[in-house]
């Protein structure tokens, strides 16, 4: 819709699998969303941390329907980009984008 490819993956451990792979390929990713609660082994505020570690070099964009957790009240202490506080719309994912 806003004319960028996307990648969803539905377990934690998925998302480093589709970094690694964006990476390999040479097309990374420009921006990263995560939920912090996400399915999989890790939560968000994990999978959030290791990308960090990864410096993969895209906006890391957290997401949540949980306004008081610290990681969306200090997302830039966490190494984020910006917010996304469910519910968002379309121009709000436009706007975290530019």
């Amino acid at each position: 819709m806003l004319g960028h490819d996307c990648v969803i993956v539905g377990h934690s451990s998925s998302a480093f699998e589709a970094v690694d792979a964006a990476l390999r390929d040479r097309v990374p990713f420009d921006a990263i969303f995560v939920d912090l609660t996400m399915p999989g082994d890790l939560n968000g505020t994990d999978v959030i941390a290791r990308l960090v570690e990864r410096k993969t070099g895209a906006k890391l964009i957290v997401m949540s329907g949980y306004s008081t957790d610290l990681v969306m009240a200090n997302y830039r202490e966490h190494g984020l980009s910006a917010r996304l506080q469910k519910p968002f719309t379309v121009t709000d994912i436009e706007d975290v984008l530019r």
